[in-house]
Parts: C-alpha cells; sequence; structure tokens
C-alpha cells in the first residue's frame, strides 16, 4: 500500500498538489471509495505530508517512507488514552449523545483560534455544529479572532492576564478576567452564524460587596445577576436565547469580574472551547486559581481536554527538564482529577526557528528553537505516566522541509517569524491532527477497557 502511495503521489504535479489539498482531506474525510483504493485509512497521513513536500520549495523533501516520527504519537494513543472519546464521537453519531466538548488550552498558537478553530470546523463537519462554545470574556488581547463573532466593548475595562499579573486571584480556565471600571460598561458578542445561538452561559466571580450584572440577548434584559458572595468564588449563570444573535453583559457597577461567555445552539453536534494566553508556557496554568478551575471543568465536562504549549518553552536556553516534569505532570495529574470522565490529548510543539543571538546581519541563519526536542521528551515521557495521547505536531513539518520550507512556500505556510502559521498553515496542522485521531479511531483504538 506505501508503494502504491508513493507511485500515484509521483504521478501528480506539484502545482496539482498546491492548489488541491484541501480538495484531498475532504475527500479522505468523506471515505470515497477511490481514494481509500490508493491510500487506505491508514497510509492517508502519509499521502497527505508527501502532498505537502511537493509544495515545499526551496526545500528538499524528506524520504517519502521514512515514517518512524509517527510511531511514538501512534503508540501512545494505542495505550488506550482516547477510547471513552472515541466511544463518546460513535455515541454522538448513534444519536446516543445530544453534544459532545471538546476544551484546548495552550499558548498563542490556541489564541489565534486558527488552529482550533480549523479543528472545530472538521470536527462540527462530520459530527454536527452546536456553536462557537466558550471563550474569554471581551477583547483581553490584541488579536482576538473575531471571524465567526464580532465583540464590542463600551466604558471602560481593565483585563488581567494570568501569565503576566499572576498574583491577581480569580482565574479560570480561560486564563484573563474582564473587570468593569465604569458604571454601565459593557461587553456584546454577536455570532455570524445565521442559526444564532439557542443557549448559553457566563462566569462570573463573587465579591464580599458584590455588584449587578444584567444579561440582555437581542436587546432585552432577561436576567440582573448578582456577584455578592465569598470572594473568589465562581457564578455561573445559565440562559435560554432560543436562535439569538447579539449576547450583551452591562456592568451596572464598577468591580464585575468576568471570566469568560458561552453561546451554543441546540443542535446535536460537537463544541470545542479554544483557551490561549499569548505568550504563556504551561507553568501559567498554576496561577489559574484552583476551585474556580475545578467548577468549571465539572460544569463542562468535556469528553477530550487538548493541551497545547511547549513552544516558549522550546525557546529557552535555560530549559530545565526535571522541573518542567514536575510542572507538567502536575498539570496532567490535576486535569484528570477535575475531569475525571475526560481523556487528555498533547500536542507538542511545532517546529520553530530563531536568529542566533550573537549575529545582527539580515541574512543570520534561522536555528532551530534551541529546547524543543528536550520539551517534546519531556511531555512525551508525562504522557506515558498519566495515561495521556500525544501528537506530535512538528510530523508534519518534517515531512515536508520544515518550518523554514513551510515559510518560503507560496502561499507561504509560516510566518517570516519561523515560529507562527498563517491561516492555512494552521489550517493544515489541524487537518492533519483531525486525520490522524480519525484514522486511530478507524483502526480499532476505540475499543472500551475490558
Amino acid at each position: 500500500m506505501r508503494k502504491q502511495a508513493v507511485a500515484f503521489l509521483k504521478k501528480s504535479s506539484a502545482k496539482n498538489f498546491c492548489s488541491g489539498l484541501t480538495g484531498v482531506f475532504n475527500t479522505a474525510r468523506s471515505g470515497a471509495k477511490v481514494f481509500w483504493f490508493f491510500f487506505s485509512k491508514k497510509n492517508f497521513l502519509l499521502a497527505f505530508f508527501l502532498a505537502l513536500t511537493s509544495c515545499a520549495q526551496p526545500a528538499a523533501a524528506p524520504d517519502p517512507v521514512a515514517l518512524a516520527p509517527l510511531q511514538p504519537a501512534a503508540q501512545l494513543a494505542r495505550t488506550g488514552a482516547l477510547n471513552a472519546f472515541f466511544n463518546d464521537l460513535t455515541a454522538l453519531r448513534a444519536g446516543r449523545i445530544h453534544q459532545l466538548r471538546i476544551i484546548q488550552i495552550g499558548d498563542s498558537h490556541t489564541a489565534a483560534d486558527f488552529f482550533s478553530g480549523a479543528l472545530r470546523t472538521d470536527f462540527q463537519a462530520d459530527y454536527g455544529n452546536a456553536g462557537i462554545g466558550t471563550r474569554a470574556a471581551g477583547l483581553p488581547y490584541r488579536g482576538v479572532r473575531q471571524a465567526d463573532m464580532t465583540i464590542q466593548q463600551t466604558g471602560i475595562w481593565h483585563y488581567h492576564d494570568s501569565l503576566t499579573d499572576p498574583g491577581f486571584p480569580a482565574y479560570g480556565i480561560s486564563g484573563f478576567t474582564a473587570v468593569s471600571a465604569t458604571p454601565d460598561a459593557s461587553l456584546s458578542l454577536t455570532v455570524t452564524d445565521p442559526a444564532g445561538f439557542d443557549k448559553g452561559f457566563v462566569d462570573l466571580v463573587r465579591r464580599p460587596a458584590g455588584g449587578r450584572l444584567q444579561i440582555v440577548i437581542d436587546g432585552a434584559i432577561i436576567e440582573t445577576v448578582s456577584t455578592y458572595g465569598p470572594a473568589n468564588t465562581i457564578e455561573h449563570v445559565r440562559f435560554v436565547a432560543n436562535g439569538a444573535h447579539t449576547l450583551t453583559l452591562v456592568a451596572k457597577t464598577s468591580g464585575i469580574e468576568i471570566l469568560d461567555w458561552n453561546t451554543q445552539r441546540a443542535t446535536p453536534g460537537i463544541v470545542l472551547d479554544s483557551f490561549g494566553v499569548v505568550g504563556s508556557t504551561a507553568a501559567v496554568t498554576t496561577h489559574w486559581n484552583p476551585d474556580i478551575l475545578a467548577r468549571q471543568l465539572a460544569f463542562l465536562r468535556p469528553a477530550l481536554i487538548i493541551v497545547a504549549y511547549g513552544t516558549n518553552e522550546g525557546a529557552s536556553p535555560d530549559f530545565n527538564a526535571a522541573s518542567y516534569g514536575e510542572t507538567y505532570g502536575t498539570l496532567l495529574a490535576e486535569l484528570h482529577e477535575w475531569a475525571p470522565s475526560s481523556d487528555i490529548l498533547i500536542i507538542s510543539p511545532t517546529d520553530g526557528a530563531h536568529h542566533p543571538s550573537d549575529c545582527t546581519d539580515p541574512g543570520c541563519p534561522w536555528e532551530t528553537l534551541p529546547s524543543l526536542a528536550a520539551v517534546r521528551a519531556v511531555q512525551a515521557q508525562e504522557a506515558r505516566l498519566h495515561f495521556a495521547a500525544l501528537w506530535d505536531a512538528s510530523v508534519p513539518e518534517r515531512y515536508s522541509g520544515g518550518i523554514d520550507a513551510w515559510a518560503d512556500m507560496t502561499p507561504p505556510l509560516a510566518r517570516p517569524d519561523h515560529v507562527h502559521f498563517t491561516i492555512p498553515g494552521y489550517e493544515t496542522l489541524a487537518n492533519a491532527l483531525y486525520l490522524w485521531l480519525t484514522g486511530q479511531m478507524a483502526d480499532g483504538h476505540a475499543v472500551p477497557h475490558a
């Protein structure tokens, strides 16, 4: 089968592959018989990466049959770490589950929502669209993606960032807290989906001094909420919307603290919540309030938690593997404790490069970030210790010339900084992950434990 795939790909031009990756992916996902005749589900990723190599000029194409880098991820998945998630997907498709939630936490790759957004689209195309899901409230950082929603604010809001302001006591899973600084300050979210949203929730922080927040749906006040209560505890407020398009939160008093907001549809399907803190490492989670986080995960009950840190750790020349292993292992253990029914998938960092620190010439060569390999090794070790699946996000790049080749492609798949990706690049990575996941599921790794 591998020889058939290689032979088939050699007959196709680089131009055809570069212009047709989306069509190839959609054909694979639909399970077209002709396509599977050539590749089969087991060998599709090989074909997919080979397609990318035809675009990677001037980078040299890697050996098309060097499959070794795929093995660590595949072996970790076969421990059964994703069995419950795969079984839930099967139940969702059969109508035994109405909706299924995925949560992704991570750094700037997650914050942009290009990767998680593409993964959301892939899952919802196959299993149903249950809406946008949960995000940090308001506009907590520059570049908040508004492709599927528009966000506006009035009055003055202060945003606490768990990376840059670790001493603030009330962070949840979003890593941010929006605090009203003037009475009647408002945050509004308008979804672009014509179907709107049918329900949702808001997570607030209680304080002894209290305060009032109005929840407004399409211009109508549906509830006024008091935030009075014990300090640094969470108030989870659900609402019904029935096809509405705009959610507005009006802080009637200053000092109202909002962790996140959610909009969903009533239709069966997948929700994928995306929470990223720009510049963060896995250590940022130690700044989150554990009581708030435990309560949130109890409310959300995700079927799968995706943990996607590693790029910023990989950029550090002073990376300490022992210390990182302790931090990362503690995070995985706590996620299992707070969300015992959730499977965990680790996404190891993508390829990345920088110029040597002592080189000022614009033509300086690109060097791989110094600690990426060590970060991946620690994450793989902790995945085995804490029963988590692992997918190495650098594999698609390595099969097609690495980050340098992705930056030089036309159109480019990586940005000029050789760390982040363009929208097509993030979509390519998300599609590769989705195919890997569905390939694992199709290969029979959803068998329940005895």
